[in-house]
């Protein structure tokens, strides 16, 4: 019966495999306290469902951005419009952006040493992903007026985004910001994580290098970088491919 329910979970629900995990979980439970002797879903098996694959790209390009920047400025909340502002322009992760302070921001530069993330307690302030996670960042004109416009506004706040009560900002909150924003507009929709890959690719696309990239996302390694690289730049392997044409000119 397990191994039934399994694979109608597998099949229908996107986390179908998950739940086998709280499956056994409970059985345990109950080997515990002495209700059972085995747990019968030790032997089910989460089958592996092939998925269609998404053509819709998770970022935006150029002319999208500037088009979702235009319709965040409409709203008139400067907390919305800092907040994609500094996503869009600095590729950080949601968890890094919600653990900012305003003692993290020096002049022209961010600096990126902690995180938001859920613990059985709820929300808390810990380290980064990994060691190469921090790092600093360098921001333009725009994005510390935008800033600096925030702090007029909020002077007495400790963190850069807070919530209402003065906490940590929910991490659901901007992705409902972003669904308000789009809203009537042809844009389409991309998650918040999207918004990093669309930083990604633009700084591809300005010509920095790899490594220069590697360091701004906050990479642990090179190859994840290049895993991004391969995956959201067509355009430029593209434009390589007429530069070399141009440049051996037969």
């Amino acid at each position: 019966m397990i191994q039934e329910f399994q694979n109608e979970w597998s099949n229908k629900l996107k986390f179908g495999r998950k739940l086998l995990g709280f499956v056994r979980s409970v059985f345990n439970y109950g080997i515990r306290l002495g209700y059972i002797d085995t747990n019968p879903a030790i032997s089910v098996v989460a089958p592996k469902i092939k998925r269609e694959r998404k053509e819709d790209k998770n970022f935006y390009d150029h002319d999208e951005l500037k088009k979702f920047m235009s319709l965040a400025e409409k709203t008139g909340d400067i907390q919305k419009i800092a907040l994609f502002r500094v996503l869009a322009f600095t590729g950080i992760r949601k968890g890094e952006l919600l653990a900012l302070e305003w003692s993290d921001l020096h002049d022209s530069t961010l600096e990126i040493n902690k995180a938001i993330s859920r613990s059985q307690s709820g929300l808390e302030v810990s380290t980064t992903k990994n060691r190469a996670s921090e790092r600093l960042i360098s921001l333009d004109r725009k994005t510390i007026e935008i800033l600096d416009n925030l702090r007029e506004k909020y002077p007495d706040r400790k963190l850069i985004f807070e919530s209402e009560n003065g906490g940590v900002l929910s991490p659901s909150k901007p992705r409902k910001w972003l669904l308000q924003i789009i809203k009537g507009s042809n844009l389409r929709q991309i998650t918040i994580h999207g918004f990093r890959h669309t930083h990604a690719s633009l700084i591809f696309e300005s010509g920095m290098t790899l490594k220069q990239a590697q360091h701004r996302l906050g990479h642990s390694d090179l190859q994840t970088t290049m895993n991004i690289y391969t995956h959201i730049t067509q355009k430029a392997i593209d434009d390589i491919g007429e530069k070399f044409s141009k440049y051996v000119d037969f």
